[in-house]
């Protein structure tokens, strides 16, 4: 699917959203994070369970 983000957390990052607000958003939700959750996160994205999906949402899915 043309948009989808996975793997390194920081390619999620340099990956530009049409909208360039939900750019800023989400790096700055992702940068804020408190260290744990931020690890959560990167390992949750390395693992394919967390995805940007048509760079503007989040979706969450169990499987691998």
């Amino acid at each position: 699917m043309e948009g989808t983000v996975q793997g390194n957390p920081q390619a999620a990052l340099r990956n530009t959203p049409a909208n360039p607000a939900v750019d800023r958003m989400l790096r700055d939700v992702y940068e804020n994070l408190d260290p744990l959750y931020r690890r959560i996160a990167d390992a949750l994205i390395l693992h394919g369970m967390l995805e940007i999906v048509d760079n503007d949402t989040l979706d969450a899915s169990c499987d691998p």
